[in-house]
């Protein structure tokens, strides 16, 4: 007698279909679902730690090989060069241990075997796991903010400047908000909700970014930020000026962006001022040469110009929180 369909109890059998699955066997599939992606993650750590591992090797052997050292280093860097390539051997078989018993239906039906290795004193390795985290917690430790480097410390004296960073960091935000709001009801009314899909009408219209390369490069500079900060600040108030007049619709609320970004320009100027930092507007960035030929083209402008707002807006953010901790 043979079986084409075997059925538990506690399930439902429908005509002309497999049958419905109990409360248990969704668990055990959720279960199985967590076990194979704790499984993936743990090849991925090895499969990038393997990588690591082989390129500090390189550059060991190229350090061997171009420095001249006395016996005691030769012999400590040999130690070390031995660690280096014990674990990326070791981390190399894992990954391939991983691969074959992960999917042995995919790879190589071949035997899986591992050479074996001489493991290193613990000094050794000790040795190597500082060398690999110093420079890692160096970094950590060094600043707060990855993007920026500097030394404003006379700053935080200041109380008209903490108090400055303090309510513009909110104003920032405030602002941000707003113009995600506004992209909502662009995407609800207009069906425009992707800003990667309108790459070819943002080069059409020739939409570009405001720049503030001086606030987040390693050369940090206050003077510069700032500068960039309301020059760029002053063009999106242009820009959406000109999208308020072709968008009568959402007049209202671009017009309160307006007056929120005008607000936030005078505040910067106001604080430059203060603090003797010369006001400089530089040509071009008083507004962007904004011409919409279609209904679909005002848009879409309007919605490109509010992504770059709140990329901009980011980024500001970013810059004051820094110098607020410094």
């Amino acid at each position: 007698m043979a079986f084409s369909v075997v059925t538990k109890k506690t399930t439902i059998p429908v005509a002309g279909s497999a049958a419905l699955k109990d409360i248990q066997d969704w668990k055990l599939e959720i279960h199985l679902k967590n076990i194979f992606e704790v499984s993936a993650l743990r090849l991925q750590a090895a499969i990038c730690s393997s990588f690591m591992q082989r390129a500090c090797l390189c550059c060991l052997q190229q350090l061997q090989d171009r420095q001249a050292k006395s016996d005691d280093e030769e012999a400590k860097a040999e130690h070390l060069e031995a660690s280096v390539a014990y674990v990326a051997d070791a981390l190399y078989d894992l990954r391939q241990a991983g691969r074959h018993r992960l999917a042995p239906w995919h790879f190589s039906s071949k035997p899986l075997t591992l050479t074996p290795l001489s493991p290193p004193s613990l000094p050794d390795v000790l040795q190597l796991v500082l060398c690999l985290l110093a420079p890692l917690l160096q970094g950590l430790w060094a600043a707060p903010l990855p993007e920026f480097s500097g030394a404003y410390g006379y700053l935080s004296g200041d109380q008209g400047f903490q108090q400055f960073l303090t309510s513009n960091l909110e104003f920032s935000l405030k602002i941000k908000a707003g113009a995600e709001k506004l992209r909502e009801v662009f995407c609800q009314d207009y069906r425009l909700c992707n800003e990667q899909e309108l790459s070819l009408v943002r080069r059409q219209l020739k939409i570009s970014q405001a720049p503030l390369d001086q606030c987040q490069s390693t050369n940090f500079n206050l003077d510069s930020c700032f500068t960039q900060i309301r020059n760029g600040l002053q063009m999106y108030h242009t820009d959406f000026s000109v999208v308020q007049q072709h968008l009568p619709a959402n007049s209202v609320a671009i017009g309160r962006l307006v007056l929120d970004i005008s607000d936030f320009a005078s505040n910067f100027q106001q604080q430059m001022e203060t603090m003797g930092i010369a006001v400089v507007s530089y040509p071009g960035l008083t507004g962007q040469d904004l011409s919409f030929p279609t209904t679909f083209h005002e848009q879409a402008g309007g919605y490109l110009l509010l992504s770059n707002l709140q990329h901009f807006l980011e980024t500001v953010f970013r810059a004051l929180r820094f110098l607020q901790k410094q």
